[in-house]
């Protein structure tokens, strides 16, 4: 089996709008506009450009890890489909928490980029399977 990358990217950008959009609608998780805001305000000048900045950076983030689950997908035989998706972004939720939490309090991230797993934890999951569910259904491997 052959990887096809414009699937794959197509696929990332997809799975990135769509797990980004659940955290847009769900009232306890971070709105749409924090993640990207808080992605691109050490990196821009004011917040208008840290949005823009952010979004960017959130969707490479979404088509570097379409990759890394392709990769993987490829690398362990496994046939990609909604199910392994939703399954490898449980996983990558579960893996992420671990580095954030634990690493939050280290680099002192205080405020609007505190770690706060009271009122994100549930909302972050449902997003990471929503990505790697929507990444199994609109990614097509070459043949």
């Amino acid at each position: 089996m052959i990887v096809d990358p414009g699937s794959v990217l197509l696929a990332g950008m997809l799975a990135t709008v769509g797990g980004s959009a659940v955290l847009a609608w769900l009232p306890t998780g971070r709105g749409l506009r924090d993640i990207p805001g808080v992605l691109g305000d050490r990196i821009a000048p004011d917040e208008t450009a840290a949005f823009a900045a952010g979004v960017m950076v959130q969707v490479a983030f979404g088509i570097i890890g379409a990759f890394c689950y392709v990769a993987l997908w490829h690398a362990a035989a496994i046939e990609s489909g909604p199910a392994v998706g939703a399954i490898f972004g449980a996983a990558h939720w579960t893996v992420t928490e671990l580095l954030v939490g634990g690493l939050a309090p280290l680099l002192g991230l205080t405020g609007r980029r505190a770690f706060r797993p009271d009122r994100e934890a549930l909302p972050l999951l449902l997003s990471y399977v929503v990505y790697g569910t929507l990444l199994g259904l609109a990614y097509s491997p070459g043949s």
